[in-house]
């Protein structure tokens, strides 16, 4: 808890402010995107994983399979 408070504290020091902050229950990546997009999270997420889905890759070249 003191960690947040420094860095609330060092945020607002630099003039800055937090406008959302998720919740951190696995889907927090897209509920801050979706935030900063305005779509619901629920969208972006399935449009992401759509894309992903159409647009699959031969990921051993990364993976050394």
């Amino acid at each position: 808890m003191e960690i947040e408070m420094e860095l609330q504290q060092r945020i607002e020091e630099e003039g800055f402010e937090i406008a959302f902050n998720p919740p951190g229950d696995g889907s927090c990546f897209y509920q801050a995107a979706a935030f900063q997009l305005e779509f619901k999270s629920e969208i972006l997420h399935d449009l992401i994983f759509d894309y992903l889905e159409s647009h699959q890759f031969d990921v051993s070249y990364f993976t050394n399979v």
